[in-house]
């Protein structure tokens, strides 16, 4: 699974986002996110998972003394993700040792500078590495997309469930290979209630879940059957935008068929992040 490449930006001078933008982008970010202040910061860290973080230590030129930049830090390792965090500050007073060392020793920075000593070549150099060390850490510890869509029921009693479904061949093995590959994109993805697993349709047998995606920062919901099943609902799906007469749903955002399973991943339309369970 290739790691998303989002990119978040908590500064408050315009000049600086544009260069941390403009790099990024150049570095192949996929998606760019700029907050102005930590009430914002926060909620695009509980609606996305980033790879990357420029974050600036003071959010309110008109407070000395703000530290809004550290709450940011502490909001992305509360949710547990391995976001490498790159601190360029303009705080020159007597609190900056200490800021710094809690950036490092409590939040892990993956790199500090000031803005008065930064070059483009530096903060060129700290995203390709943060990218690198992001994908590296995060692909020990992302959930396999079975884990993720089972929810909190026991794997074998989800899987024996989702195996007599599909009628999947190659049984759990062939399933996990065929959810690997349509949902693992979409990772981490987030349920409506928390715990909550894929359940089968009892009118049309398909097995369907609506989720957050915190890789694409979207709502979506994930549907798959045996192949017959599953290909007449993805088309009727595809023309009417409509799912299983439950879901209102927007493009196909990716289609799979292995082991005589089809499924889809469609964006689901008008669910707001606080739709869905914490991260």
């Amino acid at each position: 699974m290739t790691a998303p490449r989002n990119v978040l930006i908590v500064e408050d001078e315009p000049d600086w986002c544009d260069i941390y933008a403009r790099i990024a982008a150049r570095e192949g970010a996929r998606t760019v996110k700029i907050a102005k202040d930590l009430v914002r910061a926060a909620a695009l860290v509980d609606e996305i998972q980033f790879a990357v973080a420029f974050i600036d230590i003071g959010l309110d030129v008109s407070k000395d003394h703000n530290i809004d930049g550290l709450r940011v830090m502490d909001k992305i390792r509360s949710v547990q993700d391995e976001t490498s965090i790159i601190v360029v500050t303009g705080r020159s007073g007597t609190d900056v040792l200490q800021i710094t060392r809690d950036s490092l020793m409590r939040y892990h920075a993956h790199f500090i500078a000031a803005k008065r000593e930064i070059t483009p070549g530096d903060i060129t150099a700290a995203l390709k590495t943060g990218l690198e060390a992001f994908e590296e850490r995060n692909s020990l510890r992302t959930v396999p997309a079975h884990t993720a869509l089972k929810g909190d029921l026991e794997s074998v009693l989800w899987e024996d469930q989702m195996i007599e479904g599909t009628r999947v061949q190659k049984g759990a093995q062939g399933l996990r290979e065929f959810l690997d590959r349509l949902v693992s994109e979409f990772l981490p993805l987030i349920p409506a209630k928390l715990g909550g697993a894929v359940t089968r349709d009892a009118a049309t047998e398909v097995m369907h879940g609506a989720y957050w995606s915190r890789s694409i920062g979207a709502a979506v919901v994930i549907c798959f059957a045996d192949a017959a099943r599953a290909e007449s609902e993805i088309a009727s799906a595809r023309s009417g935008r409509r799912l299983l007469g439950k879901y209102d749903v927007g493009a196909a955002l990716n289609e799979f068929s292995a082991h005589g399973v089809s499924g889809a991943v469609f964006a689901l339309s008008e669910a707001p992040r606080s739709s869905f369970a914490r991260a």
